[in-house]
C-alpha cells in the first residue's frame, strides 16, 4: 500500500462523509421547518374555523357560546363510538360551523323573544340550506373564475387538495343536522342511514346542549331531565346509535 494512495483514498472518504453528514442535517432542519409551517397553517386554520363559527352566532349573544359546546360535545360522543382521533379533531372543527347559517336569518325572526310564528319558523329552517351554500366547495358561487382565483394555490406550490375534509363535513352537517331518525326533520326529510353519521352526532349534542340552557322561549333544563328527553327521543328524533353512545359520553359531555 503506498502511503500517498491511503491518504487520497482517506480523504475521498471524509469529504463523502462530510456530506453526507450535512445531507442529514439539512433535511432534518428541512422536516421540522415543515413541521412547524405546517403546525402553523393548521392552527391557523382552526382559528379561522372558530371565528367563523362565533361570527355565525354573533349576532344572539346568549348563544355564542353554544357553538363550542356543541363541538365538545360532539367530540365526547364520537369519542364512544372509537371515531379515530384524526377524524374526531375534523368532526369537532365542523360541528363548530352546524349553525353557521343562521347569518341569512333576519333579525326579527332570530332573535325574536317568544314562539316563531309559522311563517317565521320555515324561514328559520331555511339556515341549513343557507349553511350548505356558505360551506359547500362551490362556495355557492358556481363555477367562477374569480373564486376559483382566490382559492387556486400560487405558482409552484404543488397539487391543490380537491376538496377541504372539515369544509366539507362542515357543509353536510349543516345540511343535515336537524333532520330526524323516522324522516320528519327538514330540509329534506332524510331518514336513518340516509343522513350523514356526522349529522346524526351533531344532531344529539346540539338538542342536549338546546335543552340545558335557557332560550327567550323556555327555561333551561336540569341535566337529568335533558338526558331522559334524548334518550326518548331515540329510534324516532335521533340514530340509536347516537343516543347509546352520548349516554356513556354524558360525564364527559
Amino acid at each position: 500500500i503506498r502511503a500517498e494512495d491511503l491518504v487520497a483514498r482517506l480523504r475521498s472518504a471524509i469529504r463523502l462523509r462530510r456530506y453526507d453528514d450535512h445531507i442529514r442535517t439539512e433535511n432534518t432542519r428541512l422536516e421540522e421547518q415543515v413541521r412547524l409551517r405546517t403546525r402553523a397553517l393548521e392552527s391557523s386554520h382552526a382559528e379561522m374555523i372558530l371565528r367563523l363559527a362565533i361570527a355565525g352566532e354573533f349576532r344572539d349573544r346568549e348563544t355564542a357560546g353554544h357553538v363550542c359546546r356543541v363541538a365538545h360535545a360532539t367530540a365526547a360522543i364520537a369519542e364512544q363510538l372509537r371515531v379515530n382521533q384524526s377524524t374526531l379533531h375534523q368532526l369537532m372543527q365542523a360541528a363548530a360551523l352546524h349553525d353557521i347559517g343562521k347569518i341569512g336569518i333576519p333579525d326579527s325572526i332570530l332573535l325574536k323573544p317568544g314562539p316563531l310564528e309559522p311563517h317565521e319558523r320555515t324561514v328559520m329552517e331555511g339556515h341549513c340550506r343557507i349553511g350548505w351554500e356558505v360551506l359547500r366547495l362551490d362556495v355557492g358561487t358556481g363555477a367562477s373564475p374569480f373564486v376559483n382565483t382566490i382559492l387556486s394555490p400560487p405558482p409552484n406550490a404543488g397539487p391543490a387538495t380537491p376538496a377541504n375534509d372539515v369544509m366539507s363535513m362542515a357543509a353536510d352537517i349543516a345540511l343535515h343536522h336537524h333532520e330526524r331518525w323516522d324522516g320528519t326533520g327538514y330540509p329534506t326529510g332524510a331518514r336513518q342511514s340516509d343522513i350523514p353519521i356526522e349529522a346524526r352526532i351533531v344532531a344529539v349534542a346540539d338538542v342536549f346542549e338546546a335543552l340545558c340552557h335557557a332560550r327567550p322561549y323556555k327555561p333551561a333544563f336540569t341535566v337529568d331531565r335533558a338526558v331522559a328527553t334524548i334518550e326518548e327521543g331515540a329510534g324516532t328524533h335521533f340514530d340509536p346509535t347516537a343516543v347509546a353512545a352520548f349516554l356513556r359520553a354524558v360525564p364527559a359531555v
